[in-house]
């Protein structure tokens, strides 16, 4: 296992990057990246604000769950950029952000890799990574935090823990690639893939992605049920839509849903 080391990451980066890249910073522990930066991230408009650590006491995903972060066992990273304005379509970051990773694992020799609506990287029918974006306003500034944690290791008793309503358990990189990418590579190419993500969606939100999320649906075409405050809609998965809610086939004609936690039917 190799150790994160800010040096390693910054070479790897591309000049792109470099020029937005505004901090990077590489935690032995912390509670959460994302936290962290929700509280103390202040990029200037249009750079990029980078937080990695070996662990996290406090990992979280939707809904304030817990993201388990095992020291050294994945890549937990979050990256707070400062955009002008909201988009109309901006509920769609996420899952454009979705795509950037899937790039970056795809960089580094990791493919097969599928996306579930809204935040989940999918491998095997399993869940590989997570990812979590929200935002904050600071003097007047819009800034999105954007966290993903990504499996790189997991041990059985791990694996066998980690069972959800969508999928038989989780998955790492060790299961699914012989040569397991290393961490520093893995960091850079990620800072690269969402950085890019961020710069391009302020200003062409998601119809470039659209393509690429669709062809990468882990869900269309199987039947699930979608939960939110408000409501509980059950049908079949139909992909997205232009401003990326999910649509779904129920026994009264399709709707689309913007927001909600998906149960898969027949999940173990």
């Amino acid at each position: 296992m190799t150790e994160l080391d800010a040096a390693a990451i910054r070479r790897g980066l591309s000049d792109a990057t470099r020029e937005r890249l505004e901090t990077l910073e590489v935690f032995d522990t912390i509670g959460s990246t994302s936290t962290y930066l929700m509280e103390n991230a202040r990029p200037d408009a249009g750079r990029v604000h980078v937080a990695l650590s070996e662990e996290q006491t406090a990992g979280r995903g939707r809904q304030n769950r817990h993201w388990v972060s095992t020291r050294g066992a994945g890549l937990y990273q979050s990256l707070a950029f400062a955009v002008a304005s909201a988009r109309a379509d901006f509920s769609a970051l996420t899952l454009a952000l979705g795509v950037g990773a899937i790039r970056a694992l795809e960089r580094c020799g990791v493919t097969g890799v599928q996306v579930k609506w809204p935040n989940d990287l999918v491998a095997k029918d399993g869940k590989l990574a997570g990812m979590l974006t929200e935002t904050r306003t600071v003097d007047g500034q819009l800034v999105v935090v954007a966290g993903i944690g990504v499996n790189i290791y997991m041990d059985e008793a791990t694996r066998a823990a980690s069972t959800s309503g969508w999928a038989q358990r989780g998955v790492a990189l060790e299961h699914i690639v012989e040569d397991v990418p290393d961490r520093n590579e893995l960091a850079a190419a990620m800072t690269d893939a969402l950085t890019d993500v961020f710069a391009d969606y302020e200003a062409q939100g998601f119809a470039p992605y659209a393509d690429a999320w669709r062809a990468a649906d882990w869900l269309r075409g199987r039947r699930i049920s979608i939960e939110s405050p408000a409501a509980k809609h059950t049908g079949i998965a139909a992909g997205v839509d232009d401003a990326g809610a999910l649509r779904l086939d129920t026994e009264t004609g399709r709707i689309a849903v913007a927001s909600g936690s998906v149960w898969l039917h027949g999940a173990g």
